[in-house]
């Protein structure tokens, strides 16, 4: 399945998309653009705590605001990359609320530019037409991954943004060879350093690269300059990104010291391998469940082009190709290594970290099935096995389905985390890996029978599908995660007693009421306390439990939030924050 066989195909097989599926793909588009648009403008607060609201202090203390520092318990670090996006949020809505709303519009953007990429990458590198290559791209932008995920204020968007942008530039630097594009490697690469620690070891692996290509096509002689220039320019932009990091950990994370060796740590304690293992096998369930198959397709893709005779005739697309797969691999072990603990039942099929390569492989195989139709369909079928097969593999390696076991406990599912699944989650509760694996091998036949008698149709209902998901969670599982905060009531007691710095008393409650008020308070400060230590002088009101009453001072009960039981302590004689 080489490329040249697919240009021939195409020539034969394949002209444009119909007029209908233009025109529905599209509309689908435009109508996920308005309802994610309504929903970025009507959502009560950011889903997730505390990746979104660290991600928005980030932003804020970038512009020049005071922020408290997160506690030394706090052991998270939100790096710097994602927060210059939100810092320019910060400074054109000013107020935390505003800057959360108008990181979601940049995030859309972001969808929008990878949508751009894909169309670029499957055009160039598998034969299709302009009309054809947007069709493809749009279509799987729309899955939930991609447009879903754009409703939350993390770094995801851009991360699958830059991991997409990173392979094209790497096909077009070793097939092009042109300087232009050794130099978007020497940025990028760094760049996505620090926006999550998953692609720390993709920088080294960029780097050979910018080595191996020339060498592989016999141009290296010619390429001296470029590839010294390029390193160069790659290994001083990391340190300078990598100073402003550490210099933002040191400013919010105090907590977070020392963990950059944790991962390190984990790979070689011999301990961890076979949670490593069952971590690779359960995000690689998640990528092939919620793609219907078709992460596998395009992977293999990729590796016949480095691993058949194709790889004489293009060694530069060998490479290329190689340098993906690479870079695949070290994004699903880092990803695996934070997975070696389930604590929640979505840590079993955790998909969030290693879904940022599935966009770019969905897109190869659609483009293959439009390009290549009989050879694509057969592979894709028997990646459709997979997904049962990898299911019993989960659980024989987990001894037992834990996922459904903790969801029958009544455990918490964080379906952010595992976005595609939580609408079938939520029908089938307490469902399990089967259950689910079933589903979508159901709803990936209907497909491929679709395509193999009525071809014309499968992009549409492809479509029609990844609608429904993103709509689901869009509507479902954004829109309403958070739908309590207009009811809090402490907030607004503490800003009209004038607060300007309020305390937490961290043994009363859950961490998660801690991040709501430090959202709804903002721009005053919400510092966590530990009674046993006492409550500091500057702290006039802080939020706690009635039972744990603070033993230095006088101190009178205030307001009382209803929902939770929390009141607001006064310092007795005060009437003032």
């Amino acid at each position: 399945m080489g490329r040249q066989r697919m240009v021939e195909e195409t020539q034969t097989n394949t002209s444009e998309p119909t007029l209908f599926t233009t025109r529905f793909v599209w509309v689908s588009a435009i109508l996920t653009f308005v309802v994610a648009a309504f929903v970025a403008l009507r959502i009560y607060g950011p889903s997730v705590r505390p990746d979104e609201l660290g991600f928005l202090v980030n932003g804020q203390l970038l512009i020049g605001r005071n922020e408290t520092p997160f506690s030394d318990e706090f052991r998270s670090f939100y790096p710097i990359g994602f927060s210059f996006v939100t810092a320019l949020a910060a400074l054109i809505g000013r107020t935390l609320s505003r800057e959360f709303r108008i990181a979601l519009f940049f995030n859309f953007a972001f969808v929008a530019l990878t949508a751009r990429i894909l169309s670029l990458f499957v055009r160039k590198y598998f034969a299709l037409s302009r009309n054809y290559s947007r069709v493809v791209a749009i279509s799987v932008s729309l899955m939930p991954l991609v447009a879903a995920n754009a409703l939350f204020a993390w770094s995801e968007s851009l991360n699958i943004l830059g991991f997409t942008a990173i392979i094209y530039c790497a096909f077009n630097y070793c097939t092009d060879n042109t300087r232009i594009y050794a130099i978007a490697l020497a940025l990028i690469a760094p760049f996505l350093a620090i926006t999550h620690g998953r692609f720390t070891l993709v920088l080294p692996f960029t780097l050979l690269l910018l080595v191996i290509a020339p060498l592989a096509t016999k141009s290296f002689r010619s390429s001296v300059k470029t590839i010294i220039g390029s390193v160069l320019l790659m290994v001083f932009t990391y340190l300078v990104l990598a100073k402003a990091n550490l210099w933002l950990r040191n400013e919010l994370y105090q907590g977070a010291a020392g963990k950059e060796g944790r991962m390190k740590d984990r790979v070689l304690d011999t301990a961890n391998w076979g949670n490593i293992v069952r971590a690779l096998n359960g995000q690689n369930w998640y990528l092939l469940t919620t793609s219907f198959g078709l992460v596998f397709v395009g992977a293999f893709i990729l590796f016949k082009l480095f691993a058949t005779s194709q790889r004489r005739v293009r060694p530069d697309l060998a490479v290329a190709s190689l340098f993906t797969l690479g870079a695949i691999g070290i994004i699903e072990l880092t990803s695996a290594t934070n997975m070696v603990k389930i604590i929640r039942p979505d840590h079993v099929v955790y998909g969030r970290y290693s879904g940022v390569v599935a966009p770019l492989l969905i897109a190869i195989a659609v483009s293959a099935l439009i390009t290549s139709p009989r050879q694509t369909l057969a592979l894709w079928w028997k990646s459709i096995v997979l997904i049962p097969a990898l299911a019993l593999s989960l659980i024989i390696l987990s001894r037992g389905d834990v996922m459904h076991r903790m969801l029958k406990e009544g455990e918490f599912f964080a379906r952010p985390n595992a976005i595609g699944l939580d609408w079938a989650i939520k029908a089938t509760k307490p469902t399990s890996l089967f259950v689910l694996s079933s589903i979508f091998v159901m709803l990936a036949i209907v497909m491929c029978l679709i395509h193999r008698f009525a071809t014309k149709l499968f992009i549409p209902f492809f479509v029609a599908v990844a609608l429904f998901f993103t709509g689901y969670t869009t509507t479902q599982t954004v829109r309403n995660y958070r739908d309590y905060l207009p009811e809090l009531v402490l907030d607004n007691e503490a800003l009209n007693r004038g607060a300007k710095m309020v305390g937490f008393d961290s043994g009363a409650y859950g961490g998660q009421s801690f991040y709501d008020y430090r959202y709804l308070l903002h721009p005053a400060q919400v510092r966590r306390i530990n009674l046993v230590y006492g409550v500091p002088d500057d702290i006039n009101c802080f939020v706690g439990a009635k039972e744990r009453p603070p033993f230095d001072g006088n101190w009178a009960v205030g307001p009382v939030e209803p929902s939770t039981g929390l009141i607001l302590w006064l310092r007795d004689g005060l009437d003032s924050c």
